[in-house]
């Protein structure tokens, strides 16, 4: 839905993937994570270990998000939080496999 926030709450020793499909995703957190919104086809990852906080928004007041978001627990718990953030246009995605994320 255009316009549409989750906002902050809270998450401890887990882990998040996601990828956005449509839109603009805009993610906010506590651990002065990488600005800006994300575009279609970008990728970040949120270890969230030691705990943080974040929201997240449909970055666009007319436009839909659609987004895929995974969350794991990792095999460690304690960990350093932190947010890597990826973007990858149509023509870096295409027909390939790519690395996204690293940790």
């Amino acid at each position: 839905m255009p316009g549409a926030i989750w906002p902050m709450h809270p998450h401890k020793d887990i882990e998040g993937l996601t990828y956005v499909v449509e839109g603009m995703f805009r993610h906010e957190d506590d651990l002065d994570g990488p600005p800006g919104p994300l575009p279609a086809g970008s990728v970040q990852r949120m270890t969230l270990g030691r705990g943080a906080w974040h929201s997240e928004q449909n970055a666009s007041e007319t436009e839909p998000l659609r987004f895929i978001q995974m969350w794991i627990m990792p095999a460690e718990r304690g960990l350093e939080p932190g947010v890597e953030q990826k973007v990858f246009t149509e023509e870096d995605r295409t027909d390939v496999l790519l690395k996204a994320i690293s940790g």
